[in-house]
């Protein structure tokens, strides 16, 4: 009965399952569109079914959609995994539209210039005598070196492997031809570098010129603003003239939001625990413990191997004292649930083992090459024979692999699988390695096929336990959900504008967050999860600063956003920019506050200067033009250029900093003498060049002058 009140407390999530099933079903191909009219999200370039437009060239939804399947199963692939998060789809989204971005704009340059890979040439960097860096890193024999023969074999093997890992090949090769022509396409570029010898001379004078001199920073951070006369509008506007050139920003939005986390009420907790209860003292009457855990919604029997130190502290010391089948005291709270565990078995076993392999497979096998036509007959007689031969000599387990294997992995290990955990590997090879001895060969059954193992290799046997365990999520109830989403929903529906949230959140004493410089495509708003339907709420286009939004569920909290700021791409706007630039604008009228008392001095001597504002003469003997930074006073462009102009014995007079006022008294200045050859400078630019190819700079500026449109917010 408590297996069935579980399954009954979540049947409201079950039927919202259902529902939606029921919904896909009806809707079919058409739900994004329905989706979109039902929640009022009918109109703009989304629904021309485009995720974008790169350089007038359209990327479909239906192509963009069948790339990012292509990549998802591709990652999967390449990490073994059977899965993806959300957040990692997201990316591989992302990442789908910054390649499809890539090899629009290159392709229309490699067009432009001509440049192709031909058939022979793409044979050559797979196969040839100076293959692509990549197959000389991954086709390499035992002793670490290429090998091109191994190449060879595993091209002749390629209608052997299954239709995920030829994929794998594909894109692997893709990649070299693209790599290839970019490649190409950087050589050209390089080649088409030219630095004059005259400009080699200007940088050698540069970093060889030495000027030394005496001076008097008089920083800006030690005068009051009081002393100072604010600055005017013409004056900001003067100024920010000069630098809007540099003041650029991307698109951005700011929002300010409150959440309500749905916790579980009092009724909720001992309901919870009532229950936990009731399973305890029905799991320790059951004739069949381990089934049992898998009747328990949410639960299933691990039958992993555990040592001392990797089980919770509220039962490792029990499960490695007590007899087998002992259970805990009842349920035990730790954390966000109730648990409860049975010693199941206890033994001294290794934590991982090596080994080696030959797999036989057969028509009907799991994952089995779709063209091996071998019955389970025939493939038992192989299975047999390969054992025997291998009881005899194990060495030639490597060569037989390699020719008889139908483990697709054999092209890049020759059979060897190397170290894996305790339970990893399905449970017959499982057994028979951990088991085992070392240099044992042992043939087994799975439903991949027969496997002919050798085992290579045991970690020191310790003590292990297998434990069955039960657990009972703390969780809220439909109806503490409905009173939450109630509170919340008045909330949102009274508070529609941006006055009224902000005095609700006042009234009501709740916290009020934000979250500045929100991107278009960012995943989510920071440490929350299943947000990206609020990023996309704030970009849409009818939304306008001081828009509140509607209640999000995000899972275990509800949401409400208000929208208070906005930032397009391009140059930053006098309004905006005005109050970043309030710094400057003091220190502007600091320099004409101390330009104006020492003008007062009738006299430009450092000394006397110094004295009058109490500070120092300080020196600096020798320095290049190259050079950046006054010691003290940080980066100081103007100023050295200034003093360069100078000449021996003169004085600099005043000369506006960017952080301090200077005055300098040049005592030296050293000229470098001419070179018989400036070829290391040149050269050395030309090193420089090759760098920013290499770190795709190229690219960086193609992609600055591109026309991108990105629709993809309406779709994901």
């Amino acid at each position: 009965m408590a297996v069935i009140g579980y399954i009954r407390r979540h049947s409201a999530i079950a039927v919202i399952l259902v529902g939606i099933s029921l919904v896909a079903f009806l809707v079919g191909p058409n739900l994004i569109d329905w989706a979109k009219n039902v929640l009022g999200y009918s109109s703009g370039p989304g629904s021309k079914r485009e995720v974008g437009i790169i350089n007038g060239q359209s990327i479909s939804l239906i192509e963009f959609e069948n790339s990012t399947l292509r990549n998802v199963e591709l990652t999967k692939l390449n990490q073994q995994k059977p899965d993806l998060t959300a957040e990692e789809i997201f990316n591989i989204k992302d990442q789908t539209w910054t390649q499809r971005l890539t090899e629009i704009i290159m392709q229309e340059e490699y067009d432009k210039l001509g440049l192709t890979i031909s058939p022979d040439e793409m044979i050559d960097l797979l196969r040839g005598n100076n293959p692509h860096r990549l197959i000389r890193q991954y086709f390499v024999n035992e002793n670490g070196l290429y090998d091109p023969n191994l190449v060879v074999q595993y091209m002749q093997n390629i209608d052997r492997l299954a239709p995920g890992e030829r994929a794998q090949w594909e894109s692997f090769k893709e990649f070299i031809y693209n790599d290839r022509l970019n490649s190409k396409y950087r050589t050209l570029i390089s080649k088409g570098f030219y630095f004059p010898k005259a400009f080699a001379e200007i940088e050698y004078k540069n970093n060889s010129d030495i000027i030394g001199f005496r001076y008097v920073g008089l920083k800006y951070a030690d005068i009051t603003d009081s002393l100072v006369a604010e600055s005017t509008d013409d004056q900001y506007r003067e100024f920010y003239e000069e630098i809007k050139h540099q003041a650029n920003e991307v698109k951005s939005r700011d929002i300010e939001f409150v959440i309500f986390n749905i916790l579980p009420s009092e009724e909720d907790l001992l309901s919870i625990k009532e229950e936990a209860t009731e399973i305890f003292d029905e799991w320790i009457t059951t004739s069949n413990p381990t089934e049992y855990v898998n009747n328990i919604p949410g639960n299933y029997y691990d039958s992993s191997w555990y040592a001392r130190g990797e089980l919770s502290v509220y039962i490792d010391s029990l499960m490695f004292t007590e007899e087998i089948g002992t259970y805990t005291d009842g349920p035990y709270k730790d954390g966000p649930a109730w648990y409860m565990a049975m010693l199941v078995d206890r033994q001294v076993r290794p934590d991982s083992a090596s080994a080696e392999h030959v797999l036989i497979a057969y028509e009907g096998a799991f994952r089995v090459d779709p063209n091996n036509t071998r019955t389970k007959e025939n493939a038992t007689l192989l299975a047999d024979s390969i054992y025997r031969v291998l009881r005899r000599d194990v060495s030639k387990l490597p060569e037989i692999a390699t020719a008889m294997s139908d483990d697709a992995s054999v092209v890049n290990n020759n059979g060897n699988i190397g170290w894996f955990k305790d339970g990893e590997m399905v449970y017959a090879f499982n057994k028979a390695a951990i088991n085992g001895k070392k240099g044992d060969v042992v043939m087994v059954e799975t439903p991949f096929g027969y496997h002919i193992i050798h085992i290579t290799g045991l970690t020191e046997a310790v003590e292990r336990v297998r434990v069955a365990q039960i657990e009972v999520p703390i969780e809220y109830s439909s109806e503490t959900f409905d009173r939450y989403y109630a509170m919340a929903s008045r909330f949102a529906g009274e508070n529609n504008t941006l006055e009224k949230f902000n005095q609700a959140v006042i009234d009501e004493g709740l916290e009020k967050r934000e979250s500045k410089y929100i991107q278009e495509m960012q995943m989510g708003l920071p440490s929350l999860e299943n947000t990206r339907q609020v990023i996309r709420w704030v970009f849409w286009d009818d939304k306008e600063v001081g828009d509140v939004s509607p209640l999000f569920d995000i899972g275990g909290k509800f949401i409400v956003v208000a929208y208070t700021g906005s930032r397009e791409t391009g140059t930053i706007p006098y309004e905006t920019m005005k109050d970043r630039l309030e710094v400057n604008m003091v220190n502007d009228r600091k320099a004409e506050y101390l330009t104006e008392k020492i003008s007062e001095l009738g006299t430009d001597d450092i000394s006397v200067i110094a004295q009058t504002f109490n500070t120092k003469v300080d020196t600096i003997n020798s320095i290049s033009f190259s050079s950046r930074n006054i010691p003290g006073y940080g980066t100081e462009h103007d100023v050295l250029g200034k003093l360069f102009a100078c000449n021996e014995g003169e004085n600099s007079g005043v000369i506006e900093g960017n952080g301090a006022l200077f005055i300098a008294q040049l005592d030296k200045i050293y000229i470098a003498p001419e070179l018989d050859n400036y070829t290391s400078y040149i050269n050395q630019k030309s090193v420089n060049f090759e760098s920013f190819l290499n770190n795709n700079l190229h690219y960086k500026a193609l992609e600055h002058n591109a026309e991108v449109e990105d629709f993809r917010r309406y779709f994901y």
